[in-house]
């Protein structure tokens, strides 16, 4: 557990697999004090099988997203949505179609 992590800034690179974005929330509860999450993703083939999706574990550190390399696909805008719903102190949300 990352129990003091202010700021957390995360990549996601293509590899042979697809990447589900969903994996990445139990990172997030890994970090009760997260206040700042970026995610940069560029041009990234997505795991669009929904599964099961667990209960919303609410992220009330969290004051800022940022998402880089957004594509308005399916499984990016349920990330946005959890993550809407999930940080009861959010106030700014930043969605780009650019990469950094």
């Amino acid at each position: 557990m990352f129990k003091n992590l202010r700021q957390l800034c995360i990549s996601v690179y293509r590899v042979e697999k697809k990447i589900a974005l969903f994996a990445l929330t139990p990172l997030l509860q890994c970090c009760p004090c997260l206040q700042e999450f970026h995610v940069n993703s560029n041009n990234i083939e997505y795991d669009v099988a929904q599964g099961e999706r667990k209960a919303i574990v609410f992220h009330t550190e969290l004051k800022k997203m940022v998402f880089n390399g957004f594509r308005g696909m399916e499984n990016e805008i349920e990330f946005v949505i959890y993550i809407l719903a999930s940080a009861t102190s959010l106030e700014k949300m930043v969605i780009c179609r650019c990469t950094n």
